[in-house]
């Protein structure tokens, strides 16, 4: 039976950090093309209902990194999720706020960004389609972990 067609939703991401200087560029570079990568496998896993990808998230994340097998092959894989064209479910963003907390209001598939939030160790909330996310540093850790790659070695330890 076929799944009606699944709309596009305007969705807040919040990430729970306390700023008190500015955001370094590579850190929210980082994470911007991880979670665009974990959004991009999210979709090939065809998720219709944002609420079964939290009901179903051990299954679910299970299922998500799968093809990512070793360190080698996890980057290459990583790199074409980033560059692959998504045509009408692309992952855009409306509004970045560089406020406490950042907010970044983006346009998506909400069952895909659930569980990319879901692999960053972030959290859905349905009411109002706000999503909690981790600091940064530990977003990019666990998104790293998700998606096969090793560790990232940077000026300063991420949090």
């Amino acid at each position: 039976m076929p799944y009606p067609t699944v709309a596009h939703q305007e969705i807040t991401l919040q990430v729970q950090e306390d700023f008190h200087d500015a955001i370094d560029s590579w850190e929210f570079a980082e994470f911007l093309y991880l979670l665009r990568a974990a959004y991009a496998r999210s979709l090939q896993l065809d998720l219709h209902d944002p609420e079964d990808v939290v009901r179903d998230e051990f299954y679910l994340t299970q299922q998500f990194a799968r093809p990512f097998v070793g360190p080698i092959m996890a980057e290459k894989e990583v790199s074409e999720l980033f560059e692959t064209n998504l045509g009408e479910d692309e992952l855009r963003f409306r509004r970045i706020s560089y406020a406490s907390p950042l907010e970044i209001t983006c346009i998506c598939l909400a069952s895909a960004l659930t569980l990319a939030v879901i692999v960053s160790g972030g959290r859905a909330s349905f009411m109002g389609f706000r999503f909690s996310l981790p600091p940064l540093g530990t977003g990019i850790k666990s998104l790293r972990s998700a998606l096969g790659l090793p560790s990232t070695t940077r000026r300063r330890r991420l949090k």
